[in-house]
């Protein structure tokens, strides 16, 4: 099974129909002294049909518009694969001259319908801004083309995915690799009832895409009470508009703020915090109200800051006597 590779658009040539089915059934056009039997054949796309000559003469056989001209010996069978959905008129002729005999008939090529289930799953439900996703899937029948939509997070509309939509065939299993723009519900389809317009749909899978964040502070080890810089770089632009700085309170067992911060443009943020006696684990969290635009809320990396020894001990007053 092949990973498809987004680049330039890719773009699956389609006959007239829309997609063929590799079909093994055979189809037999009897080619008779009074006509043909069935005079009106029907057939499916990747079917094959065969037009036998049943009669005691050679025959002439023509498929109308299909450039197909020719003579049947006694028992001889012409024979036509139809990758796409058409509809042909048919010529038997018997003798030649003006005793020649002419029968019509026609045949039908039309797309089956298809049942079943389409499946579809992704490689991880969250992931961070510029790395791929890939998505798993499968149908119910080989060599169909796959439709692979995304439905942006705040948006109603379901939309092909970008370079990928309309570019996947099921074999019928199918992959799709991507590195997708925003948090995402994705579904993957095929046409069941071309005559219908009718799909079936997978269930909806939904992957977050998070921001890249980078927390980092002045020193790991230091001496209770003195003050460390913590710095949070946001590697994602536009992704983050404010920012939680938090530690874990074992006295509390959770996490309590720190302080909030908005994202400047050079997107790092700093904060100064003196340091307590122990370790500390300290990070940042990015909430709903602090994500731009189609990202999730994430976390970034912890730290563990240790405070060294004792604190300080508080400065004395000194009373003044007065005399």
């Amino acid at each position: 099974m092949k990973r498809l590779l987004v680049g330039a658009p890719v773009l699956l040539a389609l006959g007239a129909a829309g997609f063929a089915l590799a079909g093994t059934t055979t189809q037999t056009v009897q080619l008779t002294a009074t006509g043909l039997v069935p005079a009106a054949a029907t057939a499916g796309t990747g079917d094959t049909v065969a037009w036998t000559n049943a009669t005691t003469v050679p025959v002439g056989l023509a498929l109308i518009g299909q450039g197909v001209t020719t003579l049947l010996p006694v028992g001889a069978s012409y024979s036509r694969v139809f990758p796409a959905a058409t509809r042909i008129g048919v010529r038997e002729t018997i003798g030649t001259g003006k005793t020649a005999k002419s029968y019509r008939g026609s045949l039908s090529v039309h797309v089956p319908v298809i049942t079943g289930n389409v499946s579809l799953s992704a490689s991880k439900p969250v992931i961070k801004a510029g790395t791929a996703l890939t998505l798993h899937g499968r149908a119910p029948v080989a060599d169909v083309p796959v439709l692979l939509e995304q439905q942006l997070r705040g948006q109603r509309n379901w939309v092909a995915i970008p370079n990928v939509g309309a570019a996947v065939l099921a074999r019928p299993s199918f992959t799709a690799y991507f590195r997708p723009h925003g948090s995402a519900k994705y579904r993957a389809s095929i046409l069941s009832d071309p005559a219908k317009k009718k799909r079936i749909y997978s269930s909806t899978v939904r992957v977050d895409l998070v921001p890249r964040l980078a927390l980092r502070v002045t020193a790991l080890r230091i001496h209770t009470a003195k003050p460390v810089v913590l710095t949070l770089q946001v590697l994602t632009p536009h992704s983050v508009r404010s920012v939680l700085f938090q530690r874990f309170d074992p006295s509390r067992g959770g996490w309590v703020g720190m302080g909030n911060k908005l994202v400047p443009p050079k997107n790092v943020v700093h904060l100064t915090w003196t340091v307590s006696k122990g370790a500390t684990h300290i990070r940042v969290v990015v909430t709903r109200h602090g994500i731009v635009g189609t990202y999730a809320p994430t976390t970034s990396n912890q730290l563990i800051v240790t405070g060294i020894g004792n604190p300080p001990p508080a400065p004395t007053k000194h009373k003044h006597k007065h005399h």
